[in-house]
This record gives C-alpha cells, sequence and structure tokens, in this order.
C-alpha cells in the first residue's frame, strides 16, 4: 500500500479494530520530497480543526464559523497568490480566530499545472510573520491538502503536535464503535 494508504486506514481504525495496535503517530519521516519547517518550537494538545484557509475565511460571520479556542489550527490551500494568502490570514486574526489557539499545523500551499506559483520561501515568510508572535508550537510543511502526498487528519479528534519533533500523534480512536 502506499503511504496516503497505509495512514489512511490508520486513521479510520477504532482501538479494536483488527488492525489496532498501529502507532497513533503520524511517521511521515520516510515520505519523499516532505520537508517540515518549525516556525515555533514547543508542543500541544487539543482537538484539531481547519481545512482550506480560502473556505474557512469565507464562513467567517456564519452560523458555520470555527471555533478557534483551545484548538490546534490546519490550514492548507491550493492555487491562491500570496497577497489572497495574506487577506484570509488577516480576516482570521481579525475576527479573534488566531486568539487562544493551542497549536497550528500547516499543510501544503501548492499550486496546479499551469497557475502561478509563489515562492514556497515566501509564503515560509508570511506563515512565520503571522504565527510566530502567537506563542503557540507552529509546525509547516506537513503533507496534507491538494498534493499527491495527502495524509489524512483526524478534524475534530484530540492530537498532539510536538513541533520541535516534526511529530503529530493521534491521541483517541477517530471512528468510535457503538
Amino acid at each position: 500500500p502506499t503511504a496516503n494508504e497505509t495512514i489512511l486506514w490508520r486513521a479510520l481504525c477504532s482501538e479494536d479494530s483488527p488492525i489496532a495496535g498501529l502507532d497513533c503517530q503520524y511517521d511521515i519521516s520516510s515520505m519523499e520530497g516532505v520537508s517540515l519547517m518549525v516556525i515555533r518550537g514547543g508542543v500541544a494538545t487539543g482537538r484539531l480543526l481547519g481545512g482550506n484557509l480560502a473556505v474557512l475565511a469565507g464562513m467567517l460571520g456564519t452560523p458555520f464559523e470555527i471555533e478557534t479556542v483551545g484548538r490546534i489550527l490546519f490550514l492548507e490551500d491550493v492555487s491562491e497568490r500570496l497577497y489572497r494568502i495574506d487577506r484570509y490570514l488577516s480576516q482570521l486574526r481579525l475576527a479573534g480566530k488566531l486568539n487562544s489557539l493551542s497549536g497550528v499545523l500547516l499543510g501544503s500551499f501548492s499550486y496546479d499545472d499551469g497557475d502561478q506559483a509563489e515562492k514556497q520561501s515566501d509564503v515560509a515568510a508570511l506563515m512565520t510573520e503571522f504565527f510566530s508572535p502567537l506563542g503557540v508550537p507552529v509546525l509547516a510543511g506537513f503533507p496534507a491538502g491538494h498534493e499527491r502526498i495527502n495524509v489524512t487528519l483526524p478534524i475534530g479528534g484530540l492530537i498532539k503536535l510536538d513541533a520541535d519533533a516534526g511529530r503529530v500523534t493521534r491521541l483517541e480512536a477517530s471512528v468510535l464503535r457503538h
């Protein structure tokens, strides 16, 4: 199986499934082309929420906007110009959604073929500008988003983010049995 498939099955299995006992830690160390960046070190525990940055910013002011207090925020996007990423992050900050986070996990900010791509160093600098001052662990470059390697994350699940070690650990079963 591919790395994506293995991680998907790990994310979906309950603790007492036939393949229980699998490590609940996302091991991305052997994934080719993955380069993690620690924006701010540290360890945080919290419920993971988030997803596509443009969609999350668009939901502000609606009954579906995210509640971020005490949570680990995951963000990714595809084919967004740097000025729009800046605008979406500014919207989240002005709406108070970056206050009181436990941590931040940044996925891929990638570009479809034919789209004008931003320099990844410019995207990284923008992320550092927004997230470093928050005083919480921030790990960037996690292989989740719109790339070939797209790790399944337990949105809503309890995780531990260890930015120093470049590690994300699922702390509870993603699928509950009745």
